[in-house]
């Protein structure tokens, strides 16, 4: 979940610039930005429909997968590439279907008695690299040398070792219940 609030801020406040960097000029970089909200509510209007139907936690696999093959596309993508309609298509749906999974996989993982408060101790560390996302890449697009691929490559490693510890900490949990359904 962090991993995402940083990758999600860092690309909010950076988008134009760097589709500009991709040759897009500012119009095209607008329109291909105002892409990614109506992805977003696509994306929660698939998790209510289909989504629904499968364990929350499964759900937010998918959604975080989706975001490093988003940036990668648009790593690769040429100006007026139909990659750069894929990416702001996944990197939207991506955010918002994790946005549900974010309030509800502690439910499903914790239960309803404590929710506020486990909710609570998630959202902190979550909104701290939200905040610093913008700030940390303007940091690393200097230092780059004001190349944003490599300032996009960051995110999608950043993306690819949140997936790794989604499957870590769910895999924990899994175990956990197995021991507890055991005492």
């Amino acid at each position: 979940m962090v991993a995402n609030g940083l990758i999600f801020s860092t690309l909010s406040v950076h988008m134009i610039p760097i589709l500009e960097a991709k040759g897009l000029t500012a119009l095209g970089a607008a329109m291909l930005a105002s892409l990614i909200g109506p992805m977003q509510v696509a994306g929660r209007v698939f998790e209510f429909t289909i989504g629904r139907r499968y364990p929350i936690a499964g759900v937010g696999l998918i959604a975080l997968c989706a975001m490093p093959v988003a940036l990668l596309l648009l790593l690769a993508a040429g100006t007026g590439s139909w990659m750069m309609a894929l990416f702001a298509a996944l990197y939207g749906a991506s955010n918002g279907v994790f946005t549900i999974v974010r309030g509800a996989l502690p439910a499903e993982l914790f239960g309803r008695e404590h929710y506020g408060a486990i909710n609570g101790a998630l959202a902190a560390p979550y909104l701290v690299s939200h905040a610093l996302g913008p700030s940390v890449a303007a940091l690393a697009w200097t230092a780059f040398g004001g190349n944003y691929d490599r300032v996009v490559l960051a995110p999608a490693l950043v993306s690819a070792a949140g997936i790794l510890l989604y499957g870590a900490a769910m895999r924990g949990h899994r175990r956990e219940l197995t021991t507890e359904k055991r005492s």
